[in-house]
């Protein structure tokens, strides 16, 4: 089958390459509905109520999430990932009503009430329920997880292909007719979603079924809920590797709800003209994904803090110095665009790609099926906890001294999730526990073991 060689999984299971057909179709939908307002979101609030209260009213959000992440992946866990994930975007079906409307800080209160307990079911989930039926469906086939992480950064570039489509469609529509009329689109979009998750998301059945002998074994929700904990805590070097990828991602936290968009905007002036941009830099990224796929098949999961390290010294300083030579003015200057361009089409584009790659292959293994929802979904909490008070002081930081001077609170977040995540792998690399291969009899803790 085509779809099978274009994602690159024909050496794997019949069962195998079905599920990643049924990710490839969910997960393109679900990229194309979500991202119709992205671009152009953090704008409208910030049009609305300011850069301080836009970055309060983001906290307010994450520390919502917070609260219900990880009772949430439990749930998924004990319940299974369909109906967590039916009743999260059941809860953005009722955001994108109310973001018709929305005028006020309160009503940005109770959106990002409302976003953040969607977002708190929605966390960890999806990508739980691929990870957990790739490796119940794939066998001895795959024991490296090369084959998976090719495959899914190939799905990525689909996704990217679908983000790229939505940008485009999205700004266009919001110069035209009105960002409210975007969110009404995706008010709609949402009920065909959740009819489609309805539908996909469901556990493959095996002959043996060993996941749900364990599960009749434990069926109590608390037993979930403290899987995951003790997860966290099982080896210094998966505390130290989920915790510092945890930081990590809080980087992009601060880049993406607070810095990117209105650089995308300071040197486009217009939703059209951002969105444009935006498009035009996700098709360029699809032949670059392609190949980076084939370049990650090549490097060793112990190479993540290397691709980390390269992010820390090349993307940081080269934003920096965009921003403080050409300050975003939110018109179009043809400098800035191409400068962003270049920037993210080859340092986003190439060294993020692998890193994400790399990291995917050392939580598919790292994490144990029965706790992989509450794991997935307790590192969306720790963003949350570092997050919370960081977000007000970088928009306080971008009011006071420019964008550039959040960009530098991002990079120094980013050094301490680099360090983390250096040690974590070099614990579990002298304890040969970084590339271990979980047993699906028994999967309490992870277990050391080879290649």
């Amino acid at each position: 089958m085509m779809v099978n060689r274009l994602l690159g999984s024909e050496e794997l299971p019949e069962k195998t390459q079905g599920l990643l057909r049924s990710v490839l179709t969910l997960g393109m939908m679900i990229s194309f509905l979500m991202s119709l307002s992205n671009t152009f979101y953090i704008v409208f609030v910030i049009d609305k109520i300011g850069y301080t209260l836009a970055a309060t009213s983001t906290s307010i959000m994450l520390l919502t999430q917070l609260i219900f992440d990880y009772p949430s992946g439990s749930l998924g866990d004990w319940i299974g990932q369909r109906w967590v994930l039916a009743i999260a975007f059941i809860t953005y079906w009722i955001n994108f009503l109310f973001l018709i409307s929305a005028q006020t800080f309160t009503d940005f209160v109770f959106i990002g009430i409302i976003n953040g307990f969607g977002n708190a079911q929605s966390s960890g989930a999806f990508a739980t329920w691929i990870d957990n039926n790739y490796r119940k469906t794939v066998g001895g086939k795959d024991t490296d997880r090369r084959i998976y992480g090719f495959v899914m950064s190939r799905i990525g570039t689909f996704q990217s292909f679908a983000l790229g489509v939505s940008f485009m469609l999205g700004g266009l529509f919001a110069t035209l007719i009105s960002r409210e009329f975007v969110f009404s689109i995706q008010f709609y979009l949402t009920i065909i979603v959740i009819v489609l998750i309805l539908i996909f998301i469901k556990d493959v059945k095996m002959e043996e079924e060993i996941e749900d002998q364990k599960k009749s074994q434990s069926n109590n929700y608390f037993e979930f809920l403290k899987g995951g904990i003790n997860v966290l805590f099982s080896s210094k070097s998966v505390f130290l590797i989920l915790v510092g990828s945890a930081i990590y991602n809080t980087t992009w936290l601060i880049w993406g709800n607070l810095i990117l968009f209105p650089i995308y905007f300071g040197y486009t002036g217009t939703d059209a003209l951002a969105s444009l941009l935006r498009t035009t830099l996700f098709f360029v990224g699809i032949p670059v994904s392609f190949y980076m796929a084939n370049v990650s098949k090549k490097i060793a999961n112990d190479r993540l803090p290397l691709m980390i390290f390269l992010e820390l010294i090349l993307f940081f300083p080269s934003f920096f110095i965009l921003l403080y030579f050409v300050p975003p003015q939110n018109e179009l200057n043809l400098i800035g665009v191409v400068g962003t361009f270049i920037l993210l089409a080859t340092l986003v584009g190439m060294l993020f790609n692998i890193s994400t790659t790399l990291l995917q292959r050392i939580t598919l293994d790292l994490v144990p099926s029965e706790n992989r929802n509450a794991v997935y979904s307790l590192l969306p909490s720790i963003i949350s906890i570092f997050g919370i008070p960081i977000l007000p002081i970088a928009g306080e930081l971008i009011e006071l001294f420019g964008l550039y001077a959040g960009l530098l609170l991002a990079g120094v977040v980013c050094t301490v999730g680099f360090i983390l995540l250096a040690i974590g792998v070099k614990v579990g690399k002298d304890t040969e526990l970084l590339d271990i291969k979980i047993d699906l009899t028994e999967e309490k803790t992870p277990v050391v073991g080879g290649k």
